[in-house]
């Protein structure tokens, strides 16, 4: 251990710790979180008076944790198990960062535990019919409007993440496999299969349309912008908002709606869960599982509107 004297301040070591993320290949959404939720765990080290890794300890992160729980948002509510547990996660990550610098001794456990949290129910599942009024929306004799169908195909085909779609590379597209090559969380590859009219219209963008985008910058990315670079985080959640609008859905449809309603539709059409876990790529099946309750609810709503006995 590097005696107390000598360490650097924890506002020095936190500039050390997201460049470690960025060589992390943390995305940039990534880094905008956890900047958002140690600035808060920083802000409460300032008022007790803490500078110094050494004067870190399992109480002072019991405490933290402990004032999460039993306080307010801005609003005036609780912070749900799930917001405390993403705190905290960001909080332990830069714990285990000044172990490996070697400027702390706490194990990785001390001061944080997780709180069970129920999972909540996807909401806003379009129909088959509302996706495929939706994903028509888009006006495929203009560059973007061909760009906006197939992005839509490929979410709608393949239960990728936004992220996922995203950061794709156009190397990640194998057309005689029928498979995307995506990067998941925490960098974990997988491969997923695309369907024929999500393939057909890929095929169109690659070979017509992402030509026309690209401005003669080296860009490996598969969907470009205007300006011929990666999709910005927010581009995506506004075109999809704008065609949802346009389509007359009233429910609020962002990129994950199309990774919600893929795997709830996939599970009403009698889909093996396994299949869908391995699609979604989640590593634990009670993830996944969390759509058998979508369709167990749609299984109450028929049970309550058509069975005899509750029609008494």
């Amino acid at each position: 251990m590097v005696e107390p004297e000598e360490r650097l301040t924890l506002a020095d070591l936190l500039k050390e710790f997201y460049l470690y993320l960025r060589m992390q290949n943390q995305t940039e959404s990534g880094m905008k979180t956890s900047r958002w939720h140690l600035e808060r765990f920083f802000k409460y080290l300032q008022c007790k008076g803490i500078s110094r890794s050494y004067q870190l300890t399992p109480e002072i992160l019991r405490d933290y944790q402990l004032g999460m729980v039993l306080g307010e948002t801005t609003r005036g509510k609780r912070y749900s198990p799930t917001t405390v547990n993403r705190y905290m996660s960001s909080v332990k990550s830069f714990v285990k960062f000044l172990k490996k610098r070697d400027q702390l001794s706490l194990g990785p456990e001390d001061g944080i535990t997780y709180a069970r949290s129920g999972r909540r129910l996807p909401r806003g599942i379009l129909s088959a019919e509302e996706m495929v009024r939706l994903i028509e929306m888009p006006d495929i004799r203009k560059i973007l409007g061909y760009r906006d169908r197939t992005i839509m195909e490929v979410l709608y085909s393949t239960a990728i993440r936004r992220n996922e779609c995203r950061f794709l590379k156009v190397s990640d597209v194998d057309f005689s496999e029928r498979t995307l090559r995506v990067s998941g969380k925490g960098q974990k590859e997988r491969y997923v299969p695309v369907g024929r009219i999500a393939l057909k219209f890929l095929e169109g963008y690659v070979s017509h349309v992402r030509p026309l985008l690209v401005k003669g910058i080296s860009e490996e990315h598969l969907f470009l912008s205007v300006k011929g670079r990666y999709l910005s985080v927010n581009v995506m959640g506004e075109f999809i908002a704008k065609y949802a609008k346009l389509a007359g859905i009233s429910k609020r449809v962002t990129p994950h709606t199309f990774r919600h309603t893929c795997a709830t539709l996939m599970l009403r059409n009698e889909a093996d869960i396994r299949h869908i876990q391995e699609l979604l790529g989640h590593e634990s099946l009670e993830t996944t599982q969390i759509y058998t309750h979508v369709t167990l609810t749609d299984l109450r709503r028929v049970l309550a509107k058509y069975h005899p006995r509750e029609r008494a």
